[in-house]
């Protein structure tokens, strides 16, 4: 486990998102349970990790780009009706 935190904290170092840190953390994490189903080692010691929890903010369009998604002309005229 000492890896996969020392990957984690030399990735935050780089300056990298925790949502990006987890994405390559995960990937490596799968190339292990690769390893294990092919044998060429016994366990993924990384399974009982924990990732980072990363809050999301929701996010909305703008007054101003909802009114240019209404501005926008359509190509198809059957298209207002669906």
């Amino acid at each position: 486990m000492d890896f996969f935190d020392d990957n984690r904290l030399y990735l935050k170092k780089e300056g990298y998102a925790p949502a990006t840190i987890n994405r390559y953390l995960c990937w490596l994490s799968r190339l292990l349970y690769r390893a294990v189903g092919e044998g060429t080692i016994r366990f993924n010691p990384f399974e009982e990790v924990k990732y980072e929890v990363v809050e999301s903010k929701p996010r909305f369009l703008s007054k101003g780009d909802v009114a240019k998604l209404l501005a926008f002309p359509l190509q198809d005229e059957g298209a207002e009706l669906s």
